[in-house]
């Protein structure tokens, strides 16, 4: 289990409440085949999402295997908008690859390019952790952490169409969690 309780605690402290993720219709672990999503989903966010997977090196016959399984979001706000509470296995080399395949008109609820600078600060060590993991979809050395770097592209740009809200993204590589919630209050009350 991640952070993420801890910091929904954390920001109860300031009056925020944040509550555990639950499965939203098109967000699953077949991705951008989704039968849901690819009747939600705006056909240039689907090509880009294909394009992450495709760059990463995903297998789109195992992919198309997959049962559809509910990818739960780290946690919900009152408004009905994920907030995603990432730590340093977010932050790989595929991660920031997938940065290049956003279209312009993404709506994203954080900065690309400051994620891309963590993800620049932590990949040495992210890429090491998690290098040799294999996934079914991504079938070799380093495959699961470029199966969550799709996964979290999904998120990113699929959260709109689903939700009606850009996901929002909590950096947390070092485990501050109680300066991430100090950040993420005053991002919420500016």
């Amino acid at each position: 289990m991640g952070l993420e309780h801890d910091f929904a605690s954390e920001v109860a402290t300031y009056g925020l409440a944040l509550r555990a993720g639950r499965p939203i219709r098109g967000l699953t672990s077949r991705g951008h085949l989704d039968t849901d999503a690819r009747q939600m989903v705006a056909p240039e966010i689907l090509d880009a999402v294909r394009q992450v997977f495709t760059a990463l090196g995903g297998d789109e016959e195992a992919l198309a295997a997959k049962a559809p399984r509910p990818i739960r979001p780290d946690l919900v706000d009152d408004d009905n908008r994920l907030v995603e509470v990432d730590e340093v296995q977010h932050f790989t080399s595929a991660r920031g690859a997938t940065f290049e395949h956003y279209p312009p008109s993404a709506v994203l609820g954080f900065s690309p390019s400051e994620y891309a600078a963590a993800v620049r600060a932590w990949s040495g060590r992210a890429d090491r952790a998690f290098a040799h993991k294999r996934s079914a979809d991504f079938d070799f050395i380093g495959g699961r952490a470029a199966q969550r770097a799709y996964l979290d592209a999904l998120r990113d740009l699929f959260a709109p169409a689903l939700t009606g809200h850009a996901l929002v993204r909590v950096a947390v590589p070092d485990r501050g969690i109680a300066a991430a919630a100090r950040r993420f209050v005053d991002e919420r009350n500016s």
